[in-house]
């Protein structure tokens, strides 16, 4: 809100001094006014400071109008009151910010841009890494549940069992054995009673993510926003948008940004391994009500951002606002949701061409992701609906030995990957349409910035959540006794061949020599010649 108010100076006569009251300004408080016998110097002293008691007065006046703005603002849109829409709906222009502000972890991506930084800021940057790693490591849990049966089947022999499993394996049921006496009851190895749950799964599990993927997706959006923002000449910055960086510095912004990036990357990552542990609960779930009651389950794990309320202003017991919270929250509040009115007009006006790409890439990622998916679990159900144990982990030497399962499912999760950067790329390309630049130069940075994104999710995938998460922590491994091996992880193909249960097709002589030598003295050459 703007305001036009030339403040003027009370300068009264002999009459009018004594039958008019002194002036009083904004705040009711009065001026004194200027007496007779001082001098001209003291008289202007007197009204230079008259006019910086109104400017200022006039500067708060303003910031709490703006403030009482935002706040009837944000309460239409959460009554449903749109004098623009005229139907009870949020402004499709805004839509996008409220629904990606449901995220705790999109509200802590926009604190660390454009809040100052504070313990408490620390604090929920640290919580939000704590956060995801525990969504994670529940997934990994899963994982190790499914794999630790199948890969029993190679070291624990039969007259043993009972010692591990006292209620016995518990193998999955022979759909095949019991629908062996009625016809086409199967399609290409799974029984017809699996396929569909099996499909319909997929599809809730696809279209429940595309929240957490459009929340990633509005964080990712900030970032490239305010990189344009910070490399930008002065003369080319965002109107409205310069007290931000002005304030905080470049250098600041620029170290907020590898913050943000660094959780944008987290939360792909657990996107993706989210994807990973699905499909192997979809392929390796005991029929039709198991299918479904894990499917479920999984989407559980996904909601724990959207039920963290902590850091917004009145979400407490008495719903009493924190004027702290208030402040910081409004000020984020004013910055994020210009940004996502410009890329909303930008896609409004941008060529035809353009919005079909963004319409059509929104599609071929639910489609393929669902197809991917349904791959991925329906020949995992090709070895469950016979009574088997399966998994896909190619990492142990000590794992059940499924090479082209293998091979087929490494390859679908970097089609998973493809989709997912394809989907978020998209959308900053959308995004950053008007911004002027040479097509050239934004393709390549296009791909540099796919190619980026790609490598470091994969590093995390491997590193981080299979081999530090889920091997050295979950089992009490160093890098010594379990060699990380990451281009065996990487490359997609099966470490070991066919029908094959050796270590040395795996790790050879080399993880021979690791283990013993870690795990007993002088053993390392024991070690390596025994798997040579």
């Amino acid at each position: 809100m703007e305001f036009d108010v030339a403040p003027t100076l009370w300068c009264s006569s002999r009459d009018e001094e004594a039958d008019s009251p002194p002036p009083q300004d904004v705040n009711g408080s009065s001026y004194t006014p200027v007496s007779r016998g001082k001098s001209k110097a003291d008289v202007v002293h007197e009204q230079a400071h008259i006019i910086q008691t109104l400017q200022h007065e006039l500067k708060e006046l303003k910031s709490r109008m703006d403030d009482m703005e935002e706040v009837q603002t944000a309460a239409q849109h959460d009554a449903g009151d749109d004098d623009d829409d005229g139907e009870g709906r949020t402004r499709p222009i805004d839509r996008l910010y409220e629904k990606a502000d449901e995220s705790y972890y999109f509200r802590v991506q926009t604190m660390i841009l454009y809040n100052a930084v504070t313990p408490r800021l620390v604090l929920h940057f640290f919580n939000v890494i704590f956060c995801i790693l525990l969504q994670i490591c529940a997934l990994q849990t899963v994982w190790q549940c499914i794999w630790i049966p199948a890969s029993s089947e190679n070291y624990i022999a039969d007259d043993e069992v009972d010692a591990y499993f006292p209620a016995g394996k518990p193998y999955p049921t022979n759909y095949a054995n019991i629908f062996h006496w009625y016809d086409h009851t199967q399609i290409d190895g799974v029984q017809n009673i699996t396929v569909i749950p099996l499909f319909f799964c997929v599809i809730m599990i696809t279209l429940t993510t595309r929240n957490d993927m459009n929340e990633c997706k509005a964080g990712y959006v900030l970032v490239q926003s305010e990189v344009r923002y910070v490399i930008a000449d002065e003369t080319k910055r965002v109107k409205g948008r310069g007290s931000i960086v002005d304030t905080i510095g470049v250098q600041s912004q620029t170290l907020r940004l590898v913050a943000v990036t660094f959780l944008h990357l987290l939360r792909g990552s657990l996107v993706w391994y989210f994807y990973d542990v699905s499909a192997q609960i979809l392929g390796t779930s005991d029929g039709p009500f198991n299918l479904l009651l894990n499917s479920l389950a999984m989407v559980f794990v996904l909601e724990l951002d959207n039920v963290i309320y902590f850091d917004m202003p009145m979400k407490n017991f008495f719903g009493v606002e924190d004027p702290y919270l208030k402040k910081r929250y409004l000020r984020r509040l004013k910055v994020a949701r210009q940004i996502f009115r410009d890329a909303y007009h930008t896609c409004q006006t941008a060529p035809e061409s353009v919005a079909r790409l963004y319409h059509t890439v929104g599609w071929v990622y639910i489609w393929g992701t669902a197809v991917a998916l349904f791959l991925m679990g329906f020949h995992q159900q090709k070895y469950t609906t016979t009574g088997k144990f399966v998994t896909v982990d190619d990492d142990s030497g000590a794992g059940p030995v499924h090479p082209q399962l293998t091979k087929m499912y490494n390859w679908c999760m970097y089609v998973l990957l493809f989709f997912i950067l394809i989907d978020i790329q998209t959308v900053a390309f959308v995004a950053s349409w008007d911004r002027p630049r040479s097509k050239l130069k934004w393709a390549f940075q296009s791909l540099g910035n796919f190619a980026f994104e790609g490598c470091c999710l994969i590093v995390m995938r491997h590193l981080i959540i299979r081999y530090v998460l889920g091997i050295l922590l979950a089992y009490g491994y160093s890098h010594k006794t379990w060699p990380v091996r990451f281009w065996d992880r990487v490359n997609p193909g099966p470490n070991r061949p066919d029908n094959e249960y050796e270590y040395g097709y795996y790790y050879g002589a080399d993880y021979g020599a690791d283990y013993y030598g870690a795990a007993y003295e002088d053993g390392a050459d024991y070690g390596a010649t025994t798997y040579e």
